[in-house]
Order: structure tokens, then sequence, then C-alpha cells
């Protein structure tokens, strides 16, 4: 995408009330009424690019641009901010990468936001957040202990409607000069274990208003002695047949030891001192 873009692209993702957003430098003499600022922010343009490809047609969407924010200073160029900006949409793929009938959703776009921090070797944590331009309550700035690295959520239906994008879109953001200082100066290996994954799929009664990723959270940080355990979160239900105020989170539970295979009454140990601590600590008790 071009960095110089007009107030159609700029206007729907910058708060009207962002002092520095809302001075883009501007070209003297543009070479389109379309290309006449320096943008201020990558979110319309990847949605726009995002719009573009809907209109083809195009089924699942995953874009990404890494790109120049050009915020104003009080110097005559302005300060060029390094940031990788993501869209995803449609519909999610099989392990086969076919087309599924589900709809890409918000664990979709953490999921990928936690396989680039891993690979970097960058411990984060997701908190819930309110951004212009995002829907309430589907939105989280990222964590790396007190250094603010980003955020992703769900663009909200109206700003997505400025760009032509009648479904929903779900942006990240990371701000790549904040992302430097966190990632490790010696990158750690743990070799891969030779012995089997146990699986196990976990439905969790909890409060509406809950953030889920304090259960990853709680989950992933579990200690089991030589048992390696880590989740992800395949549905958030909401809906008829659920007590009022509560939510259902399916998780995977994913175990693994380092020196043998799992029994089952290894698995057993773990999952009911996970949930345990999930009713403890989060109120969230097993779906029956």
């Amino acid at each position: 995408n071009y960095s110089l873009v007009d107030e159609r692209t700029l206007n729907p993702v910058v708060d009207g009330t962002d002092e520095l957003r809302n001075r883009p430098m501007k070209a003297v003499n543009p070479v389109a009424s379309q290309h006449r600022m320096l943008r201020t922010s990558l979110r319309g343009s990847v949605l726009q690019s995002f719009a573009a490809n809907l209109r083809r047609h195009q089924g699942a969407l995953r874009l990404f641009e890494a790109g120049v924010e050009y915020l104003p200073t009080e110097a005559d160029l302005p300060h060029e901010r390094p940031v990788i900006c993501a869209v995803l949409g449609g519909s999610r793929e099989d392990r086969w990468a076919r087309a599924s009938g589900d709809a890409l959703d918000f664990y979709d776009a953490s999921g990928a936001l936690g396989a680039i921090l891993d690979s970097l070797g960058v411990e984060f944590a997701l908190s819930r957040t309110e951004e212009f331009g995002f829907l309430a309550g589907h939105t989280a700035t990222i964590q790396s202990g007190k250094q603010a690295l980003g955020l992703v959520g769900q663009v909200h239906p109206g700003t997505a409607a400025g760009f032509d994008i009648d479904e929903p879109v779900f942006l990240l953001e990371m701000w790549l000069e904040d992302l430097a200082r966190v990632i490790p100066d010696r990158p750690a290996y743990t070799p891969p274990s030779r012995h089997p994954i146990a699986r196990i799929d976990v439905a969790l009664l909890i409060d509406i208003d809950a953030p889920a990723a304090e259960v990853l959270r709680l989950v992933r940080s579990h200690r089991a002695r030589d048992i390696r355990v880590d989740a992800d979160i395949f549905d958030d239900y909401r809906g008829p047949g659920l007590p009022e105020g509560k939510r259902s989170l399916a998780i995977e539970l994913r175990l693994q030891s380092d020196d043998r295979t799992l029994t089952d009454a290894d698995i057993a140990k773990v999952r009911n001192a996970l949930l345990g601590r999930l009713e403890r600590e989060l109120g969230a008790i097993l779906r029956a």
C-alpha cells in the first residue's frame, strides 16, 4: 500500500480526539487526490486491501502489511514508526487447507499473534481494552511485562462498513520498536519431546465478562512436575441453554512429558488439578 493516503482512508480508523494522528503531514504537490497526506495509521490501508479482495470473492482472507506510520513531531520531519498490521476474515480452513463452514473469530487472530510471539521467545498477556474503531468486549492490548506491544480485536461493524466490508473482520497490530525491546538477547531452546501429546477437550461455564485470556494464562502457567501443559480455546458459546450471565468456553488441553508416555492416571491428575484451580481462581466450573 502507498504511504500517501486521503481522509477516506484515515478518518474511519482515527479517533477525532487523537491530536497526534489527526495532524498528518500533507504533500505539497500530490500526484493524485487519494495520495495527499502521509498516513498516521496502517489500519485503513489494510482494511481497504481486505475489502478489495472481498469484492473478488476470496473466501478466507489473511493479509498483513509491514510498514510505517508517519507521526507528526515538533521538528520538520515526522517520526517514522514501524508497524505490522494484519487482518483476518472469512472462513476457517481445515488441516488440509480447505475452507470449512466455520467463520474466523477473535481466537484465530490471537492465535496468529501467539504463534509470532512464541517464535520470538516473547512472553505476553492480553488485557481487555477499548479502542476507537473496534468492537467493545472483543478487543485486547498485547502486553509483555509492563511494555505494551500492540492490540488485537474485532473491527467495529460500523467501521468495517465504511470500507464496504459487511462481515466480521479481525485486526492485529504490533509496534515493532516496542517489540524489539522485549525480544530476548539469547533465544532459549527446548528440544522437542519424542513422546506423544495427550489432547483433552473440556467445556467450562464461566462468567460472561471473564476474560478468556485469563483462562489461558492460568492453564499455561500450571506446573505439573515433568508434564508440560498448553491450551487453546476453540469455541466461545453464548446463548440458549446456559445459565444467565454465563458463557461456555471449549478448551483443548495438550499435555506432554519429555521422558515418558503419559498414562490415563497422569492425564486425569493434571486435568483435575487444573479444573480445581480454574474454579478457585476464576469461578469456572466444568459444563455438564
